[in-house]
């Protein structure tokens, strides 16, 4: 849950707001909202014991380096 005062990409600012006369201090986001992935397809279930108030980057083991390599093949033909 990103919480009051969370900064998501795109400079979206979460804030106190009320929803349907209901007040709401959070938002529940999919990957794609936290720009973990570009999977939207629904809100990131997390166990039970996940702890509270950590990083989802964190949480996930995100933060570590990865280096993307695309190779392409060279056909020859006689």
């Amino acid at each position: 849950m990103a919480t009051i005062g969370a900064i998501l990409p795109g400079d979206f600012k979460i804030k106190a707001a009320k929803l349907r006369g209901e007040p709401s201090e959070g938002m529940l986001c999919s990957f794609s909202e936290l720009g973990i992935s570009d999977d939207h397809s629904g809100i990131i279930e997390l166990p039970a014991d996940a702890p509270i108030g950590t990083d989802i980057r964190e949480y996930l083991k995100l933060d570590d380096n990865t280096i993307e390599i695309s190779v392409t093949r060279t056909v020859r033909t006689a």
